[in-house]
């Protein structure tokens, strides 16, 4: 692995005492030029033998899968009001989680809340209605809630993750990969750009305000 893809750390890699300083220096320099790899093994708390990096790349997922769902609860809050203003994506989903979670908001974004429809708005609206550069962070929050970014990264989760394929060691894979991951990175940086905009100390509750409107607005242009 370290002659195919890092030949010019070749030396210093292999002069670690240790596999697991080895795969940490290796992971490291990977991360530099690909992607990063499993934190266990840049932080070299990974098991002392190659077995875990040889058998597939330990690539990490973003997936928003059904366990963050039900935990939003603890997430930040720019992260929670986004999700309050979609429907849910999980067919199982408790209203209650729901009313929940509004009850946990400040009182000035609790009162614009009860503004947004009961269940919230649907994907297909949300890809309808928030369109342009002010909205795109919003916009890709909801495709991100439903998987559906088009993205291997952000539409994959832990458990999926584990249960699919295995990512082989192919340098075509790994190139490929490490473009699309740059392309999650950039993604997800406008969602949580967006959710810093929710979150202003003194214009966060206004700002919140205004998603509200500009939705209600052309939900009822839609109909």
């Amino acid at each position: 692995l370290v002659r195919e893809y890092l030949p010019e750390r070749e030396k210093e890699i292999l002069e670690k005492p240790s596999p697991h300083e080895q795969m940490a220096c290796f992971a490291s320099h990977f991360e530099d030029r690909y992607l990063p790899l499993h934190p266990s093994f840049k932080d070299g708390m990974c098991e002392d033998d190659y077995y875990e990096l040889l058998r597939e790349v330990p690539i990490i997922v973003m997936g928003f899968g059904w366990e963050d769902y039900h935990e939003l609860d603890s997430a930040r809050l720019g992260v929670q009001l986004m999700s309050y203003l979609f429907e849910s994506p999980l067919q199982e989903y408790d209203g209650g989680e729901r009313v929940a979670l509004v009850d946990g908001f400040a009182p000035e974004y609790q009162h614009e809340a009860q503004r947004v429809p009961t269940n919230g708005i649907t994907l297909d609206a949300a890809f309808h209605i928030l369109k342009g550069k002010k909205w795109l962070g919003l916009r890709n929050w909801a495709q991100y809630i439903y998987m559906s970014t088009g993205n291997w990264f952000l539409d994959t989760d832990q458990e999926m993750r584990y249960s699919g394929m295995q990512n082989d060691w192919d340098k075509e894979s790994v190139e490929a990969m490490s473009k699309e991951w740059l392309q999650a990175i950039t993604f997800y940086d406008k969602m949580m750009d967006f959710a810093g905009w929710l979150e202003d100390e003194k214009e966060g509750p206004a700002r919140f305000k205004q998603a509200i409107d500009f939705i209600l607005a052309h939900l009822e242009e839609e109909v």
